[in-house]
């Protein structure tokens, strides 16, 4: 999975900057695996990253979310 050669300046983890995605993937490992996944899947080359609805109103189901819309 390629991953992009920069990150926002303005993005913060835990309070944390980080000059490259592969610096921020390995202390989000240190968070949780949730974490890391999620951000890896961000830093990839699609334009969508998949996540899993609550299911507090019905049946849980698995949505795209496209990066340019968060």
């Amino acid at each position: 999975m390629p991953i992009t050669p920069s990150i926002h300046t303005d993005f913060r983890l835990q309070g944390k900057a980080f000059s490259n995605p592969t610096k921020c993937l390995v202390f989000a490992r240190t968070l949780s695996r949730e974490a890391a996944i999620f951000l890896a899947d961000w830093f990839d080359d699609k334009d969508y990253v998949m996540v899993q609805t609550s299911g507090s109103t019905g049946r849980q189901k698995e949505v795209r979310l496209y990066k340019q819309h968060m």
